[in-house]
C-alpha cells in the first residue's frame, strides 16, 4: 500500500518515473465539476461552501422550520444565509453594519437583520432567538 502523505493526511503519494511526487487524493474528497461550470464559480463553493455547509449538517439544520442566527455578512455568511433559506430556516442576520440589511433581506432573502451594536436591537432579538442555532460566518 502506498504511503500517506504527512502534509496531506487524505492523500496518497506515489512516484512516478520521473521521480516526482504525484498527489492522488481520496474519492470521498473529491467532487466533479461539471464541465460546463465556470471554474471561477465552483472554487468559492467548494471552499467558503463547504466550510459553511459542513457544520450546518453535522449540526441538523438542514431541517425546515428551525432557526439560524448568521453572524457576519462576508463570504461566508452569504452562503450561511442562502443554504440556511434552501433548507427551509428561519434566517437572522447579526452584523456591525447597517448599510448590508438590504442586500441581507432583498437579495439573499433573511428574515430578519439585527444590527449587533444596536442594544435595543439585541435585547429584542435575544427574545426571539432562544433556540438558535448560531452560525460563525465572517
Amino acid at each position: 500500500r502506498p504511503p500517506r502523505s504527512t502534509l496531506f493526511p487524505y492523500t496518497t503519494l506515489f512516484r512516478s518515473l520521473f521521480n516526482t511526487n504525484i498527489l492522488f487524493l481520496l474519492n470521498r474528497y473529491c467532487f466533479r465539476v461539471p464541465d460546463n461550470y465556470p471554474l471561477e464559480l465552483a472554487a468559492p463553493l467548494l471552499c467558503a461552501g463547504i466550510t459553511v455547509y459542513t457544520p450546518m449538517i453535522r449540526h441538523n439544520m438542514n431541517q425546515p422550520g428551525k432557526t439560524l442566527g448568521v453572524i457576519g455578512l462576508g463570504g461566508l455568511g452569504h452562503l450561511a444565509v442562502k443554504f440556511g433559506k434552501a433548507f427551509g430556516l428561519k434566517v437572522t442576520v447579526f452584523s456591525t453594519s447597517l448599510s448590508k440589511k438590504e442586500e441581507a433581506v432583498s437579495r439573499l432573502g433573511a428574515d430578519n437583520f439585527v444590527v449587533s451594536s444596536d442594544e435595543q436591537q439585541m435585547s429584542v432579538s435575544n427574545h426571539q432567538l432562544v433556540n438558535c442555532s448560531p452560525l460563525l460566518a465572517f
